[in-house]
């Protein structure tokens, strides 16, 4: 599934409490997208129950299977008028009324013992209650997990049969468009999202069968993000990249750099948008998308609309959306607000 339908999915799950497990390589952002699903329900962006969650939290708890045993999730045993009882774990919420995921996070990772500990909570009783031990848990708490897949060869334990039974699995993988939709609006660098535009293959190159250190994951692109904007001198540039999303990855984005470096004089373009001269090489116009977006304001996204719509519909959504993550007040320019109000599918893509 692409992000978006992994999202999706998580909705469903949600509103319908079905336990769900997505299954993915690592680094592709499986457990943001819970988060993204929490932090939009909490923003009142979606609905799942009638209930306004602007005012009343919807929780996400993060379980880190990789690091709890056992007694982390069942609680310790203590002697109560010589009968054993188990201790209730802080992870576990208490409130009756409290509503939430509660997300295992790298579940076939854990140790096989941890996971028998985990079979309750991934199904109700008769009464339509889940447990964890023998701790009841609140009737909005909702069951989702993640992990690798045995063939990306990360750390993994073969999941028992009726652990895997009890939930509704599905492979994540990653799509170029979903993961640029998310990055102009979290932040990553015009120049990076120009890059991964024009060459989309770059967004992932992990191979689970090559001992490289590094590769091209959604994750390390954000990384290498934050790099590039830090700034990196030219006697650290390659080694930084390269042990950050890998060898061709690095390669492909220092080629591009150069590009954008060389050829891209942003000023002159936003002196005479109507007359200055166009690219005919693609990596070029990515690469002055970026750069014009680097600048946007008030007084220059007028000229940034004006020079990349003659340069083709492509490029203007890039250096709209760029404009954006580089400057949110561009949206209030009247440029954007008439250039938006003639492209519906921008606007179901900003909203």
């Amino acid at each position: 599934m692409k992000p978006k339908q992994v999202l999706k999915s998580i909705v469903k799950a949600i509103i319908t409490n079905r336990p769900l497990f997505i299954w993915g390589p690592p680094g592709i952002g499986k457990t943001q997208m819970v988060q993204q699903i929490v932090d939009a329900i909490n923003a009142g962006l979606i609905e799942i129950d009638g209930v306004d969650h602007t005012k009343e939290t919807f929780h996400l708890v993060l379980v880190p299977c990789t690091l709890i045993d056992p007694v982390d999730v069942l609680g310790l045993p203590y002697n109560e008028k010589n009968i054993m009882k188990w201790s209730r774990p802080d992870l576990w919420p208490t409130d009756e009324n409290w509503k939430g995921i509660i997300f295992f996070d790298e579940l076939n990772a854990a140790i096989p013992a941890v996971q028998v500990a985990c079979y309750r909570p991934a199904e109700t009783d008769s009464n339509g209650d889940r447990w964890i031990g023998t701790h009841k848990l609140p009737k909005g708490a909702r069951i989702a997990a993640a992990g690798n897949r045995d063939s990306d060869r990360a750390v993994t334990h073969k999941m028992p049969t009726p652990l895997r039974s009890r939930y509704t699995s599905i492979d994540a993988e990653t799509f170029w468009a979903d993961w640029l939709e998310w990055a102009f609006a979290h932040g990553v660098s015009p120049v990076v999202c120009a890059w991964i535009n024009f060459n989309t293959d770059m967004l992932y190159t992990f191979d689970p069968k090559s001992d490289a250190r590094s590769y091209s994951v959604p994750r390390s692109v954000v990384a290498l993000s934050d790099y590039y904007k830090e700034g990196l001198d030219k006697d650290i540039e390659y080694d930084t990249y390269n042990g950050t999303v890998g060898e061709v990855a690095a390669v492909d984005f220092i080629s591009f750099l150069r590009i954008y470096e060389d050829k891209v004089d942003p000023v002159a373009i936003l002196a005479d948008p109507e007359n200055a001269p166009l690219p005919t090489e693609a990596g070029t116009k990515y690469a002055i998308c970026a750069g014009l977006a680097g600048r946007a304001d008030e007084d220059t996204f007028a000229a940034i609309v004006t020079y990349t719509e003659r340069m083709g519909e492509e490029f203007t959504y890039l250096a709209v959306n760029s404009s954006l993550s580089s400057n949110p007040d561009v949206a209030s320019t009247s440029t954007f607000i008439e250039w938006a109000s003639t492209h519906n599918d921008f606007q179901q893509v900003a909203a």
